[in-house]
């Protein structure tokens, strides 16, 4: 046991359920989402308490992110069993020391780290930034053969940054290509925005005119803004200049083209270091880690292919010459590990075997006389992928990679067509699984969206701190979180003494109320003690509460949803709307001031600011106070007696307050809070009452008037935060409708490409051996696909410099007179190619077609089946063999 671990057990009592505390700066990146997802079900799994602290980086220069920071200050050793942070963020503006320095404050707590820049006696999990920039540069040089390749650098102060760039250095020195500078931006000191990206590009082009066959970001937001960049330029993208990121953050899979990058697998590195967390608290020892290993994901913007279309086309292999048998148990395993090579991620819904279903239920249907394993097996698997939000298209791999490697052992002619079939239809239901998954998870979104909308107008529309308050309750269980709790800082100056809590609930118990002297409590604690429930494990989120300088407090969500947007976006709008109804209840507390005011003696009126004055049922003036006067220019206040609003006012302005006042005569009801305006552009708060004598008559009016010029211009600028909220909101809502319309182009491009497989699979052509091909067709033939037969089969007789060439009609049933011409012309062409020609398996009605058409095939060899067709190729190719040699 260390140190810190004995300082641990002998300062705190032990804990039923441990607590635990993660530090990040944002939810709504996909890393940074993906790594706190993996976070919290690692908690909930492990039944423990979990506090997400939403930050940022430290001493950040974007906007007025910094107010964030004061969770630095909140986390509270004492309300901790340990602490898991992810050290790349932490440190990208305020470099390694300054995170030292912060980490110290909570000493002794034991601290797990993601990536690396914390101090080095903290156990970390590493991302291997160097390694896998150095896979991606490999993949650049010596797959594409790039030799001039420009870096986009991330921040200097940053390590992970720091490996990238190395590993970009390192490559181009051991591949013997010479370092330009030229081809390096600078250092982005601090931001990991798509600006970088778009900056470097103007750079490289515009300043230094430097020619580059490749540009790699350090990650895939500079990826993002540099193709954003060469685009603009009519740049072509990958032909011109190809383009590798680093994340696969950003919707990356979702350019056009897909941004071809690193994978990190944050979820699995949250999980990782909650368990090593849990561990470490177990033990007092740093655990054995195994590496967690992004890959590279290859996609389209560096020059390749879409893999998944690679890999749908199966190796050509002669089929086996033995009867058709159960798989051995070694060609099972080889199969079972190819297959769950193809899906790459894991399933955690599914079984342990789902491999080996897979497999026998595949097997089975090739041998049943009518499949009905295999497919319902498959649709279960997907329908439990699409209820975890995995990749569904990603099992056009496994499906390929089980074909592939089953194809050696088919022996029989039937097994491989209904392999074949299996296969197809396989892929026709994954195509439509994975459309249906696309189009359920956009109408979730929408609807989401539209509650956060919704939400959203009920929040900056209420400016009433009760009503605020009500209307969080009413509309947050709307989202799924479970629970919430709002508390407002009793001195904003000093954020981390104390806290009053405004509103608690929970979904099991409602909305929870505490008497006026528990509500009080300290900062540090985000709720007053006990309030949160003990008899279950919490997993927590909690985010400030700030309008631009001024802090407000905090509101700490109990996780419903695990899209880490919507507690981000939450904050912003709560917070803006909390400022909105502090600052109408300061002006409203204002106005009660002066109604209290309107029954002030003749002494008291010299004193206040405000104007006072009082009208007869004419409304001309029959007192008024100095203030009063002074808003008119005049020096005494007598100047104004007998004196109406049209003395002072234009006719506009006028009308209207005498209006009022003599409705205030007739009706006796009093005018409350007017807001009123001038020809000066002021604004007053404006409270008329009815004057009555000793009997209670009305004998006229009597005001009080406030200035809130002041006011009104902070409603104003209210008014524009809360308008560039929503356009903040309707931005985003188009960026996810284009994001979906860029998704369905992917879509249709994938089916395009399915189709054009199966197009290929139709007229196969399979060189069984040297200057021998074999054409077997199966199914139906219209004219269409005669003329795909013909251009093939020459095309392949071109190719394979084949001699002879055998067409295998054995599985085509029928033709009709149209396709017997376009056969005849096809077998007449292949002749004129110097290829012999083996006809086999011609059915009875083919043979009828040909005769009735008159077509001499007297020159051809017609065989009974495919195998004495192979047999005498292989003789005449061996004749023609000898007497070459003899010759």
């Amino acid at each position: 046991m260390n140190r810190n671990q004995k300082d641990i057990k002998s300062a705190k009592q032990p804990r039923a359920r441990p607590t635990i505390g993660f530090i990040t700066t944002n939810l709504s990146s996909k890393n940074t989402s993906s790594i706190w997802q993996g976070v919290v079900d690692a908690a909930q799994e492990r039944q423990v308490n979990l506090i997400s602290y939403v930050a940022r980086d430290l001493k950040t220069t974007n906007g007025f992110d910094a107010q964030a920071n004061i969770f630095y200050d909140l986390i509270n050793t004492d309300l901790l069993d340990g602490l898991v942070i992810w050290t790349t963020t932490f440190v990208s503006y305020a470099g390694r020391a300054v995170a030292a320095q912060i980490l110290k404050r909570y000493h002794p707590l034991p601290i797990v780290a993601i990536e690396s820049g914390a101090p080095d006696n903290i156990p970390r999990l590493d991302i291997g930034s160097y390694p896998l920039m150095r896979e991606v540069m490999f993949h650049l040089v010596k797959h594409h053969g790039y030799r001039r390749i420009a870096f986009i650098r991330g921040p200097e102060g940053h390590s992970a940054a720091r490996e990238r760039y190395q590993a970009y250095q390192d490559v181009l020195a051991e591949c013997g290509l010479p370092f330009d500078p030229d081809l390096v931006s600078p250092a982005s000191g601090g931001s990991w925005e798509q600006i970088v990206g778009e900056q470097a590009v103007a750079l490289l082009l515009d300043q230094r005119q430097v020619n580059f066959e490749a540009i790699v970001g350090a990650n895939d937001n500079f990826a993002i803004g540099a193709m954003r960049a060469l685009e603009a330029r009519d740049i072509h993208i990958p032909n011109q200049v190809a383009v590798a990121g680093f994340d696969d953050d950003s919707g990356s899979d979702s350019l056009i083209p897909p941004l071809t990058t690193i994978a990190m697998q944050g979820y699995e590195y949250g999980q990782r270091a909650v368990e090593m967390l849990l561990t470490l608290l177990a033990s007092g020892e740093p655990p054995e880690q195994s590496p967690i290993l992004p890959k590279l994901i290859i996609r389209q913007s560096c020059g390749c292919i879409n893999p998944a279309v690679g890999q749908a086309a199966a190796n050509a292999v002669m089929l086996q010459d033995k009867p058709f048998t159960r798989l051995t148990a070694a060609n099972k395993k080889t199969s079972l590990a190819e297959i769950r090579q193809a899906i790459g991620f894991n399933i955690k819904d599914l079984a342990s075997d789902w491999t080996e279903r897979l497999l026998e239920t595949f097997w089975a249907d090739l041998t049943a006389d009518q499949p009905v394993e295999f497919l319902p097996t498959l649709e279960m698997m997907l329908r439990r992928v699409i209820a975890s939000r995995g990749p569904v298209s990603a099992w056009e791999n496994v499906i390929s990679a089980l074909r592939r490697s089953l194809l050696p052992y088919l022996g029989e002619e039937q097994a491989g067509l209904r392999a074949a079939d299996l296969c197809l239809q396989a892929q026709v239901l994954i195509s439509e699984t994975a459309q249906m998954a696309s189009r359920n998870q956009a109408l979730r979104e929408q609807q989401q969206a539209q509650i956060l909308d919704e939400i959203k107008l009920a929040l900056i529309t209420t400016f009433d701190v009760d009503a605020l308050l009500d209307t969080l309750v009413q509309q947050l269980p709307r989202l799924g979180m479970p629970g919430f709790y709002l508390s407002l800082y009793e001195q904003p100056q000093q954020p981390t003494e104390t806290a009053r809590l405004l509103v608690a609930y929970d979904e099991q118990r409602g909305r929870l109320e505490l008497p006026a002297e528990k509500q009080l409590f300290s900062s540090r604690y985000l709720v007053p003690k006990g309030l949160l429930p003990q008899e279950r494990p919490c997993s927590l989120v909690a985010e400030a509460l700030y309008f631009r300088e001024e802090q407000l407090g905090y509101i700490v969500f109990e996780v419903g949803p695990r899209q880490g947007q919507i507690y981000d976006g939450m904050r912003g709008v709560i917070s803006s709307a909390l400022q909105g109804a502090l600052l109408v209840q300061r002006v409203q507390e204002r106005s009660g001031e002066l109604t209290r005011q309107k029954y002030i003696l003749d002494s008291f009126m010299e004193n206040v600011p405000d104007s006072i004055y009082f009208k007869d049922l004419d409304s001309r003036i029959t007192r008024a106070n100095r203030a009063h006067a002074a808003y008119f220019g005049l020096d005494d206040p007598a100047q104004e007696i007998g004196k109406t609003d049209f003395d002072f006012f234009p006719a506009d302005l006028a009308r209207p307050r005498y209006e009022k006042e003599q409705e205030i005569i007739r009706t006796g009801q009093p005018a409350l809070n007017l807001e009123e305006t001038d020809y000066k552009g002021h604004w007053s708060l404006v409270t008329k009452m009815p004057l009555r004598d000793e009997k209670g008559q009305i004998i006229g009016t009597f005001g009080i008037t406030r200035d809130i010029t002041a006011v009104k211009q902070a409603q104003a600028a209210l008014e524009k935060a809360y308008a560039e909220v929503e356009q903040q909101v309707q931005e985003r809502t188009a960026e996810l409708q284009r994001e979906i319309v860029e998704r369905e182009h992917l879509q249709q491009e994938v089916i395009e490409a399915q189709q054009r497989a199966i197009q290929e699979l139709s007229t196969p052509v399979i060189p069984i051996m040297e200057h021998i091909l074999v054409m077997p067709l199966v199914g139906s033939i219209d004219h269409v696909r005669a003329k795909d037969i013909t251009r093939t089969l020459l095309a392949g007789i071109s190719h394979h410099r084949a001699k002879v060439v055998i067409l295998d009609m054995t599985g085509v049933p029928l033709v009709d007179t149209q396709v017997i011409n376009y056969l005849n012309k096809t077998v007449q062409a292949a002749r004129l190619k110097g290829a012999q020609i083996i006809v086999t398996g011609i059915t009875e009605a083919v043979a009828e077609a040909i005769v009735d058409l008159g077509i001499d095939w007297s020159g051809i060899q017609t065989l009974a089946d495919l195998r004495t067709g192979l047999m005498m190729a292989l003789k005449d190719l061996k004749l023609k063999l000898v007497k070459h040699e003899e010759q």
